[in-house]
């Protein structure tokens, strides 16, 4: 488990951490063993990958993640995006994954093998907001998402929501709302992160393959 901050600008409190702690309990019921890491850079992110040895079962992160938008000139119309994990609510870069540093995990030219710490049958799966959305991005000047250059960094199938994404009590089947709008997130167990989308028809997560875009 990968918990990110709450954020300041998007202020979120504990919420992120009590997704995680529904979806640890979840697991650990089904007699899975979890490790919970909290993670506020990319090198956090990087030693949470690296050095619990090998992972058998999946990665999930919980977190801010979406778009940044840029324009060309100063109160312009936006041009072009980044897609980004928000990791962490510091002021550096590192604070960020995003196609100007995501190749620093698990970085073959420092020699390392992501084989050595995720299975074969491991996925990446982020609780958060648009990171499976295709846009221009302005730092890999291409189309892509931030999933999709995981999932090629990383050699394993990501998944992840084309849209945003709220807390509620109820799982995606059973929450009766489109969005977060207008609602705190639960304070206490159960705690759900939720796709934007109509009730009773939530959409999936796009899933990502290495070299092979999302679907």
């Amino acid at each position: 488990m990968l918990i990110g901050d709450s954020g300041i600008h998007h202020y979120v409190g504990y919420a992120f951490g009590l997704a995680a702690q529904q979806k640890a309990n979840d697991l650990q019921a089904q007699g899975n063993k979890v490790i919970a890491c909290r993670v506020s850079t990319i090198e956090d992110v990087n030693a949470a990958l690296t050095l619990n040895g090998l992972v058998g079962g999946d990665v999930h992160y919980f977190g801010h993640s979406g778009l940044v938008g840029y324009t060309a000139t100063t109160g312009g119309p936006i041009t072009s995006y980044a897609s980004m994990l928000f990791v962490g609510q510091g002021a550096g870069s590192d604070a960020n994954i995003a196609a100007y540093n995501y190749t620093q995990l698990c970085s073959t030219n420092s020699g390392c093998n992501i084989n050595t710490f995720l299975s074969s049958n491991t996925a990446i799966r982020i609780n958060g907001c648009q990171a499976a959305e295709t846009v221009w991005d302005v730092y890999a000047q291409t189309y892509t998402s931030i999933a999709r250059l995981l999932s090629n960094q990383l050699n394993r199938g990501v998944y992840a929501y084309d849209v945003g994404m709220y807390f509620s009590s109820k799982t995606p089947a059973s929450d009766p709302y489109f969005n977060g709008e207008g609602r705190l997130a639960p304070g206490d167990l159960p705690v759900y992160m939720v796709p934007a989308g109509a009730p009773g028809n939530k959409p999936g997560p796009k899933g990502c393959r290495p070299f092979a875009g999302c679907s």
